[in-house]
């Protein structure tokens, strides 16, 4: 609802509560108590969630008593519940699409060379590469709120490409810096063997998280289009070439983390090949010159 009616600086004072209660549980109940570290985070997450839940009820309360009053002025259009599960199966599968590679990518790791250390590297690795994402992973909501017509897409796409070059300049800085030294040793403690595993394995990662800008770019483009069958054929065409290149790795024995990235990586581009491909039929993705046709 707030992104919808363009209010999205209320989301950011959202994540600053959740973050802000979270952080203040866990080191309440570190200092306080003797409860155990798992029991700590799950409360503090719990929490954070909760707090930001409250926020958000109350940061609505302009727009239920103005422009979603009865007496408000709105477009009064038919929603069924058919409607709403297409539009939202999408966006709830890229979530479980994250979800879903970790499991996957840990079966793999245990049955390659190195399992012990990789499964050590692995949670840090995936880490890093979701935070490197986080833009990516926002940007569907924003394409969709945001795209009105012809006039908008060039401009969205621009930002679009933009953003995938910051985050792939991004990643490369902190790849081949000290940075990446720091927060695996420093920060995430790790040991020297499996730190300096991690490291290395880093690089191989390296064009993911800007490849996956413009997967969710597509992605949104074609949800705001009504495309939802498009994005899920989609997500199965990510899905599927991850399995099959795992699968191909624990077959041919080939290196525990590199094989992870290849997957991960060719997945999101057959994706991206995927969406391009759909979306193309309706906006010129890749043409200078914008038709005036709209989606």
């Amino acid at each position: 609802m707030l992104i919808a009616f363009n209010q999205p600086r209320k989301m950011a004072w959202g994540t600053a509560v959740r973050l802000f209660t979270s952080g203040g549980t866990v080191i309440a109940l570190a200092s306080l108590t003797d409860l155990p570290g798992v029991v700590n985070g799950a409360t503090a997450l719990m929490l954070g969630v909760i707090a930001e839940a409250i926020y958000a009820t109350v940061a609505v309360r302009p727009l239920l008593q103005n422009q979603l009053s009865p007496t408000g002025h709105q477009e009064e259009t038919a929603l069924s519940y058919r409607d709403l599960l297409a539009f939202h199966l999408p966006l709830a599968g890229t979530a479980v699409m994250v979800l879903l590679v970790q499991p996957l990518v840990t079966f793999s790791l245990a049955r390659l060379d190195r399992p012990t250390e990789s499964l050590a590297a692995w949670p840090v690795i995936f880490q890093i590469m979701l935070m490197a994402r986080a833009a990516a992973l926002a940007l569907p909501e924003a394409v969709i709120a945001l795209t009105k017509g012809a006039h908008t897409f060039q401009p969205i796409r621009r930002f679009s490409l933009t953003l995938a070059a910051i985050v792939a300049t991004a990643v490369t800085l902190f790849t081949f810096s000290p940075l990446a030294h720091f927060y695996l040793f420093n920060v995430q403690d790790m040991t020297s063997e499996v730190g300096t595993l991690a490291q290395s394995s880093l690089i191989y990662f390296l064009f993911f998280p800007a490849l996956t800008v413009l997967g969710m770019w597509l992605r949104g483009l074609l949800i705001n289009g009504r495309k939802t069958t498009a994005v899920n054929v989609a997500m199965i065409v990510n899905m599927a070439v991850t399995v099959l290149v795992l699968g191909t790795g624990l077959v041919n024995q080939w290196p525990g983390l590199p094989t992870a990235a290849a997957a991960l990586t060719l997945a999101v581009m057959a994706e991206i090949v995927y969406l391009g491909w759909r979306a193309q039929r309706f906006w010129p993705i890749f043409s200078p010159k914008l038709a005036t046709r709209n989606i």
